[in-house]
């Protein structure tokens, strides 16, 4: 029987259990990176299609400022874990 996808049995165990861990919740952040960078282009949308009404420009303004807060802490929890992954990589924790 042919193969056609080659068993490799150290693309297991390249990474410890933790840094596995923090690598799918890197991706996660990647995540709501993206959604946090759709709130702020809806809010941008809705502010240029507000025109004078003041109650939709309140919400406007609500959804980019939700939305520049929510990067803001997605590029820091960003940060902190790829310094996580790096440092379990150096020192080889797990």
């Amino acid at each position: 029987m042919i193969e056609i996808i080659p068993y490799v049995p150290e693309a297991f165990t390249a990474y410890s259990f933790a840094e596995t861990g923090l690598r799918v919740f890197r991706v996660v952040c990647l995540l709501f990176g993206i959604i946090s960078v759709n709130s702020i282009l809806h809010g941008g949308f809705f502010y240029m299609v507000a025109g004078t009404r003041d109650k939709d420009q309140t919400v406007a303004w609500d959804s980019i400022t939700k939305g520049i807060m929510g990067s803001v802490v997605v590029i820091v929890i960003f940060s902190v874990t790829t310094v996580m992954i790096q440092t379990i990589g150096e020192r080889g924790w797990g």
